[in-house]
């Protein structure tokens, strides 16, 4: 797999340019071509049964007020993604140039009927993302899981710190079919690793894969791999795993996403969760 294809998805919160900056960088890296969409939606703000009572001209103030905010969003997002990209000095492209080199363009989230991360994602090799101020709430967690389980798209969730991916990879490893496709999704991105680190927290079931089998399969790529077993705890795995990736000095972490239930919409795993909540570096999500 190459990465030709970046969608980088705003939600226009901050007019931080780290994020569309991390995507450009790739794209710089890998002679790729960043696409930036504004994830910001045109649902009305409640219900409408949440306006039973509520005087007319209020209820249309709040709408009017509402929809300036969810422009000013998507100006602020559609704003920072052409402050990276000029930054950069990346030229813009609507169409593929046949040139080995990085090229941009911007999508309004607006022009598309639905969600605009799966209907862009889906023909996208790589999907970043921001960590939201507003993480862990259902706006947040409903573009992740656009990216994930309905794009079906390796999703790297960025911190808004952060500028750059780096070259130091700690790999998040339980033995299932969602890690070991996470780990061949993030194989571009560990082709200037000198060592991979792989965490496995607790033991590995007998019939699922077993780590020293993840060490010859990166082998045969050419990377090498070191081990780290660490004793789990009643409901820390999440915890354990950035713990440790960030006494390893990772710059970024690869990790299979887990569903709780079939509606994805709504529930992630609790390990999912709490590292999508609380990680303090880029983390490489598939399922």
């Amino acid at each position: 797999m190459s990465i030709k294809h970046i969608l980088v998805a705003l939600n226009g919160e901050t007019d931080s340019t780290n994020v569309p900056g991390c995507a450009l960088h790739l794209a710089q890296k890998y002679g790729a071509h960043v696409t930036g969409v504004d994830t910001v939606r045109d649902e009305p703000m409640y219900p409408g049964t949440a306006y039973a009572g509520v005087a007319t001209a209020y209820h249309v103030e709040l709408t009017k007020t509402y929809g300036i905010i969810k422009t000013q969003m998507r100006d602020t997002a559609r704003e920072s993604f052409e402050k990276a990209r000029s930054h950069r000095g990346i030229a813009t492209a609507e169409k593929p140039t046949g040139r080995a080199e990085a090229s941009a363009s911007w999508l309004e989230g607006s022009s598309i009927d639905s969600d605009p991360v799966v209907v862009a994602g889906r023909l996208a090799d790589l999907i970043v993302l921001e960590q939201s101020k507003s993480r862990g709430t259902v706006a947040h967690f409903n573009v992740i899981e656009s990216a994930i389980f309905a794009a079906r798209r390796p999703a790297l969730l960025t911190p808004l710190e952060c500028s750059e991916l780096g070259n130091q990879a700690v790999i998040a490893w339980n033995g299932t079919a969602e890690s070991a496709d996470a780990v061949e999704r993030a194989l571009p991105l560990l082709a200037d690793s000198e060592q991979v680190d792989i965490i496995q927290v607790g033991g590995i079931k007998p019939e699922l894969i077993q780590t020293p089998a993840l060490v010859n399969y990166l082998g045969w790529h050419g990377l090498t791999a070191r081990i780290h077993n660490i004793d789990d705890k009643p409901k820390s795995t999440g915890k354990l795993i950035l713990q440790h990736a960030e006494q390893l000095g990772a710059d970024f972490l690869i990790m299979g996403a887990y569903s709780r239930s079939p509606m994805r919409e709504a529930f992630f795993g609790g390990v999912t969760q709490h590292v999508i909540e609380n990680a303090g570096l880029p983390v490489l999500f598939a399922h």
